[in-house]
């Protein structure tokens, strides 16, 4: 038979992976492991694939990863529409065209058909999967159930130095990010288990809601105060209209809510500004929330030599998250502070900013920008520097711990300890029955993304046009 070459357009195939069920991912996954008709060898081992199942939900996004670089390596174009209307798992998946030369995954030949240049919609499947994904990661990254684990977390965030200079800037000397309450917890209490539940769950179904302040983008937080509302029935009122945790810290510094909230979630960088406040601002720190991931994005697979400079675009006010990413960046000698510079840049505004061409052009972004921009601008990739990848980079920065939040709460609502008490305890309980109970996520994550109005501030936020759930 003679060999031709298939190009594959890696991005069509990873969205339209992202549409199936797991249960389906994963035999799109295990026929891959399977030798296909006319080559030497299976694509990857049995072993390999094991492991990369052995946690299943937490791997997600890996095996849609998986499938779609697997098919792209074979250059076999996979009929996955023909595939998933059959039970049949010995359905062929993969073209007869006999094997040549592997290409790189998400690499076109030049006279290949390039992905459509224009940004497209993004559906409302393709939104739940993604939005899974990183609930998946913000509560599994923090074990919020191990005291030992939990309080070396706490203890580590005031020590990084980007966070302790604008913590300490208020003269209050040593800080933490979480209350004495907290950490002091009775062991059930601290593995979220109310010592008398009637009287735990009455207690938050109170009349008076409990005020809860966001910003759009803690999908860990926001579905933990989800599963409090939707499956415990407790009296939350979620404002998650916020673009950034700095927003919220603003208005308190101002005094600028017309209701104040109860309790509000801000990520560490802002964090550190409203500690600095001690409690003249009226809130402290009560717990940690999951974390939220950042990514850095570009125009191109391939990143440009950093002795020709790097231009950052973020959100580079201090204190943002990607500012302290960058300062990690440069104590980590990832980048060298003479060939960089900082541009401030809405998330909206980052994908017109980077199309614009300039191959040192780099951004910094938290979910779910940098994962609904690149799927909407097809041009757009998550990227490394240079010869670190991008695994290396993160992996590093995870040290730092910035990538979590912290709950902090109204000093009225800390005056009543035994309120303050119960709503670690209900936090502590969503948060590891979500990591327990995969239906119950999905059940969280697909109520938050039924909000219209959310998904209205998702759009704007982002500058990424979704779809709203259709159930018709």
């Amino acid at each position: 038979m003679e060999s031709r070459s298939v190009t594959i357009d890696t991005q069509k195939m990873q969205d339209a992976f992202a549409e199936l069920g797991y249960s389906s991912v994963e035999k799109l996954a295990n026929s891959l492991v399977k030798r296909p008709s006319g080559q030497s060898e299976a694509l990857l081992s049995e072993d390999t694939f094991k492991s990369w199942r052995k946690n299943k939900r937490a791997n997600r996004s890996r095996l849609i990863t998986l499938a779609t670089d697997l098919a792209a390596i074979s250059q076999r174009p996979v009929d996955w529409k023909a595939w998933v209307a059959t039970s049949d798992e010995r359905t062929p998946l993969l073209g007869t065209a006999a094997r040549e030369v592997p290409q790189s995954p998400r690499v076109l030949t030049d006279n290949a058909e390039r992905p459509s240049q224009q940004p497209h919609e993004l559906s409302w499947n393709v939104l739940f999967e993604q939005f899974l994904n990183e609930a998946e990661y913000a509560l599994t990254s923090t074990n919020v159930g191990n005291r030992r684990q939990y309080a070396s977390v706490a203890a580590r965030v005031p020590t990084n130095p980007s966070f302790s200079a604008v913590a300490s800037s208020g003269g209050g000397g040593a800080v933490s990010v979480v209350s004495s309450l907290d950490l002091n917890l009775p062991d059930s209490a601290f593995k979220g288990i109310p010592e008398n539940r009637s009287a735990h769950d009455a207690l938050l179904s109170r009349s008076k809601p409990i005020s809860v302040a966001s910003s759009a983008n803690l999908v860990g937080t926001l579905v933990i105060f989800k599963y409090l509302q939707v499956v415990k029935g407790y009296n939350f009122d979620i404002n998650y209209s916020y673009p950034h945790t700095l927003e919220i810290v603003d208005r308190i510094r101002d005094s600028a809510f017309s209701n104040p909230p109860d309790l509000c979630a801000i990520a560490m960088a802002p964090g550190s500004r409203l500690l600095s406040y001690g409690s003249r601002k009226g809130y402290s720190p009560m717990m940690l929330l999951p974390k939220v991931s950042q990514r850095q994005l570009a125009i191109t697979d391939h990143t440009s030599n950093l002795a020709d400079g790097v231009r950052f675009l973020c959100m580079s006010e201090s204190p943002s998250g990607p500012r302290f990413y960058f300062e990690s960046l440069l104590r980590a000698k990832m980048i060298e502070e003479r060939a960089t510079t900082l541009e401030h840049t809405e998330p909206d505004a980052v994908a017109a900013r980077l199309l614009e061409g300039d191959p040192t052009a780099r951004a910094i972004l938290w979910f779910p920008h940098h994962t609904l921009v690149p799927l909407a601008e097809p041009r757009i990739r998550h990227v490394g520097l240079d010869s670190i990848p991008l695994t290396t980079i993160e992996s590093h920065l995870e040290d730092f711990s910035l990538a979590g939040n912290m709950l902090f709460a109204s000093e009225e609502l800390l005056n009543n300890p035994t309120l303050a008490q119960a709503i670690d305890v209900a936090v502590r309980d969503a948060w590891l029955s979500l990591t327990e109970d995969v239906d119950s996520l999905g059940i969280c994550v697909r109520a938050l993304l039924s909000d219209h109005s959310y998904l209205k501030c998702l759009r704007r936020y982002s500058g990424v046009k979704v779809t709203a759930r259709n159930d018709s």
